[in-house]
């Protein structure tokens, strides 16, 4: 794992006092103490979501130095109690995912090996097949991956039965690698929490038309390999692609296949380092006119914030504003009704800060100003291949023809004229 950046303590994953105070819980304040543990303190009547009673999603905890740990968890409650954000939202409390949830995306060999009690973490990685990158508490991890899935459920379902108007979902294990074609869990996900609730909403809730927005810098394979084919789900990822770059997948011309083709969009960035400018330059080119075109019943976002900057394995420059302003743009779609799920982001401090902007929107605050910067060339071109592999399929998306040339009007003689034709002087008129 990357060093995370010097000066973004003191959430810098190299702070051991910072991480030591944030993952015990004798360290907590009362609030952060009362919150985690599952009291509904927060303001009734709002109708912003926010999720209560986490800490046992804590316990899914690595064997040794891990940059998915659970003062992340931490830290962003941390710092939606410190700016008094959660005490204006409406706490929900936790929930397990059931297994019939669970199967309306993975298989039931896989709900049965993510979610049960193991003798030791190794006996649960021959299970998964987990790579070097993923871990399993033998006792805690499947309690937590099904918590994870089911509150991300819980808040949507509340959000399509209207007694929320939008919500975040702070949960881990994250999801959105889970179920890619080489296997079922990876890159730190056990279960794909977002296609879970996005399939509960349309089979259950009668929705027809969902967007998932995943701004998380890794490529979100999981998600676009269960609806790939699905014309009823436009997936939209912006992530960094090529040079090594995790997992590999998310090429622009990845568009989807049979009645998806079109549906799944891929901002494959070329390079590291982009921010706010180029975020929401895509956005306004691509990501929007496609959205509106889709006119979704229901957004959901997989909020990854390793985009952000100072995260040791992004290396990109978002700030809290840029995903604040991505936050309220995409708020303008169906009707407001959207549910911010995390994904990664390893910073402590980042992924903290990018958190409190989004939830500030989702209250009801407008977006601070965003300084002015011009976008770097590179991530205009980067966003014009994606234009030209989706514009056959999204007329929103295709260039105006230009318009023809004038042609010369021909001079029509007078009866003069063709009285005098072959006569030498006409060439004078």
């Amino acid at each position: 794992m990357a060093e995370a950046s010097p000066d973004t303590s003191p959430g810098d994953h190299s702070d051991s006092d910072e991480e030591e105070a944030l993952t015990d819980p004798r360290s907590w304040p009362l609030a952060l103490r009362q919150l985690l543990l599952g009291d509904l303190c927060g303001e009734p009547r709002s109708l912003t979501g926010l999720l209560a009673g986490v800490a046992p999603m804590l316990r899914h905890a690595p064997p040794q130095e891990h940059p998915e740990r659970p003062a992340r968890l931490v830290a962003v409650y941390a710092e939606l109690l410190a700016s008094g954000l959660a005490q204006r939202a409406k706490h929900v409390p936790c929930r397990a995912a059931s297994r019939a949830d669970l199967r309306l995306v993975h298989s039931a060999a896989h709900v049965r090996r993510a979610t049960r009690v193991y003798a030791s973490a190794a006996a649960a990685g021959r299970a998964l097949s987990l790579g070097e990158d993923t871990y399993f508490s033998a006792a805690h991890s499947g309690a937590a991956a099904s918590l994870a899935a089911g509150s991300v459920v819980e808040l949507t379902t509340r959000v399509c039965t209207g007694e929320l108007r939008n919500a975040i979902a702070a949960v881990r294990p994250p999801g959105h690698h889970c179920d890619a074609p080489s296997r079922q869990a990876m890159g730190f996900c056990l279960l794909n929490n977002v296609p879970i609730a996005v399939a509960v909403a349309r089979r259950r809730l009668g929705v027809e038309r969902v967007l998932v927005v995943d701004w998380d810098v890794h490529h979100g394979n999981g998600v676009q390999n269960m609806f790939y084919d699905d014309p009823s789900v436009l997936y939209v990822s912006l992530h960094r692609y090529g040079g090594g770059f995790y997992p590999g997948t998310g090429a622009p011309s990845e568009v989807g296949v049979g009645p998806g083709v079109g549906a799944n969009v891929n901002v494959a960035w070329s390079g590291r380092g982009y921010g706010d400018a180029e975020y929401l330059s895509a956005f306004e080119r691509l990501v929007m006119p496609l959205a509106r075109a889709f006119s979704p019943q229901l957004v959901l976002v997989s909020a990854g914030f390793d985009a952000a900057a100072g995260d040791p394995l992004g290396e990109m420059a978002l700030s809290p504003v840029g995903y604040a302003h991505m936050t309220a743009l995409l708020s303008t779609l169906a009707g407001g009704k959207i549910v911010v799920a995390l994904e990664g982001g390893y910073n402590l401090r980042s992924i903290a800060r990018a958190a409190a902007g989004v939830m500030r929107v989702l209250l009801g605050e407008p977006a601070p100003p965003l300084p002015q910067r011009e976008v770097m060339p590179r991530a205009l071109d980067d966003i014009e291949r994606v234009r030209r592999e989706l514009a056959p399929h999204w007329p929103c998306l295709r260039l105006p023809k230009p318009s023809p040339l004038p042609t010369p009007k021909r001079i029509k003689r007078s009866a003069i004229q063709r009285k005098l034709r072959g006569r030498w002087w006409l060439r004078y008129l």
